[in-house]
């Protein structure tokens, strides 16, 4: 399979990467003395909030092509594997970049949000958690996929021996 197809996009990498640095520089962006937020904070946000929304439908789009294709184990080798675990980290480490400047700005006492900033602020989490629930998903799928080949293996490993015992009891035990 072509490990492209289970990466992040570049342009959801550097979705994330932006938001995470908006909100980072959220407090930056001075009024008077209390600091609020501006409309490049927004534009920056409503950007990363579609470009990440689109990765996370195309995320769901693999995980339906892969369930309805002939041979979904033939999606799964170990380097995609790889890119795989490569994908949930780097969403996994963006969600949690997020929490931490989202805890930081809302304990913060200089900064004042207004409520559009709020609101962007949760839909933009939920878009991230949203994300890596998709790549979980897949990921969860190649696990199963992986499952079901062990116990396949597994079973034939025990129908084998079920077998050779079967085949022993049957030979005559000649007793002297």
């Amino acid at each position: 399979m072509n490990i492209d197809f289970f990466s992040l996009s570049q342009d959801a990498r550097t979705s994330l990467l932006n938001a995470v640095h908006a909100l980072s520089t959220l407090g930056t962006y001075s009024e008077g003395q209390h600091r609020t937020a501006t409309t490049p904070f927004l534009d920056t946000i409503n950007v990363s909030l579609l470009s990440i929304q689109m990765e996370t439908a195309n995320w769901n789009n693999k995980l339906y092509e892969i369930i309805h294709s002939e041979i979904p184990s033939g999606y799964f080798d170990e380097e995609s594997a790889h890119v795989l675990v490569d994908a949930d980290a780097f969403s996994r480490s963006a969600e949690e970049m997020l929490r931490i400047q989202s805890e930081a700005t809302f304990n913060s006492k200089d900064i004042k949000l207004a409520t559009d900033v709020l609101s962007v602020i949760g839909q933009l989490k939920v878009a991230v958690f949203k994300l890596r629930k998709s790549i979980e998903n897949v990921i969860k799928l190649e696990m199963r996929m992986q499952g079901a080949e062990s116990v396949d293996e597994a079973s034939f490993d025990a129908m084998a021996d079920a077998l050779t015992s079967v085949r022993k009891s049957k030979t005559p035990t000649v007793l002297h």
